[in-house]
């Protein structure tokens, strides 16, 4: 259905429970103000539990309507897909996109082609930081020429196999950040309070390789033999499918400083982890 930006808005603001996907799409009236316009659908999304899609592509949207949107995605879980395409909206509008994504749960899919340059470099970090925490987004459209799309890449693709296994009752106990932060949380609450030292249970030796999801993958899992690894797994660059948290643990450093240090020293340390 069709609808003037006025009455779209209303609807929106008035949590209309018939209006549940609306384009906008390179609409005159809506480009007029767009920014405007979209501070006010945006405000209506953060009380909104009807609407599961959103398009507003090529209207003109620039920094304050970007950041709206990110701020009502923080508190919205029912919105499933956003279309931005074609739009004005610049890195400091992308990176409060990126940052909000951390903290929503609903999104699926987000379009963010074609907004007259590629993402930064901080955009993107900020995106991969907030894939720690968000499981629900799956798909983002966009065109990436920088190293940093293989790590998004490999988030999402951990995004769809979470869906995928929770769909056939599997556990994802050894993919989901979440899961895997609130063991660590656990078990440093327990030592804390002076409580027995979690133990672990002793793990089977790996014999058959897991199914390849992109990564990141536990450390027990990249420490398997050759034969037994992932099959997107380079045996000799295991330590790169480690997630940033787990890489932290593992070495005691940041992967950026790992990365500058001197080849034997990089050398040495993977061996002492039975990562080479």
């Amino acid at each position: 259905m069709s609808y003037v930006p006025a009455e779209a808005i209303a609807k929106v603001q008035n949590n209309d429970a018939s209006l549940t996907s609306l384009n906008l799409a390179s609409n005159a009236l809506f480009n007029a103000s767009a920014d405007e316009n979209t501070i006010a659908i945006a405000q209506g999304l953060k009380t909104n539990t009807n609407l599961k899609e959103l398009n507003l592509g090529g209207n003109g949207i620039s920094v304050s309507g970007a950041t709206a949107l990110a701020e009502a995605l923080k508190v919205n879980s029912t919105l499933e897909k956003l279309n931005l395409e074609k739009n004005s909206i610049d890195n400091e509008g992308l990176q409060a996109i990126a940052a909000a994504i951390k903290d929503n749960k609903g999104l699926v899919e987000l379009n963010l082609f074609g907004q007259g340059r590629e993402p930064g470099e901080g955009v993107l970090s900020t995106f991969i930081e907030s894939f720690e925490y968000n499981t629900s987004l799956k798909n983002i459209i966009w065109r990436l020429t920088s190293r940093q799309s293989f790590k998004i890449n490999a988030c999402i693709t951990r995004n769809n196999e979470i869906k995928r296994r929770l769909a056939a009752g599997k556990s994802v106990d050894d993919i989901d950040p979440n899961i895997r932060r609130e063991t660590e949380a656990r078990v440093l609450a327990e030592r804390a309070a002076g409580l027995p030292k979690f133990e672990k249970k002793e793990e089977e030796e790996i014999t058959s390789a897991p199914e390849a999801t992109g990564g990141p993958y536990p450390l027990r899992v990249l420490q398997a033999k050759k034969e037994f690894l992932p099959a997107d797994v380079d045996s000799n660059k295991r330590e790169d499918f480690l997630s940033d948290d787990d890489f932290q643990t593992a070495f005691g450093e940041s992967r950026e400083s790992f990365n500058s240090s001197p080849v034997w020293k990089r050398k040495q340390k993977k061996q002492q982890l039975n990562l080479f």
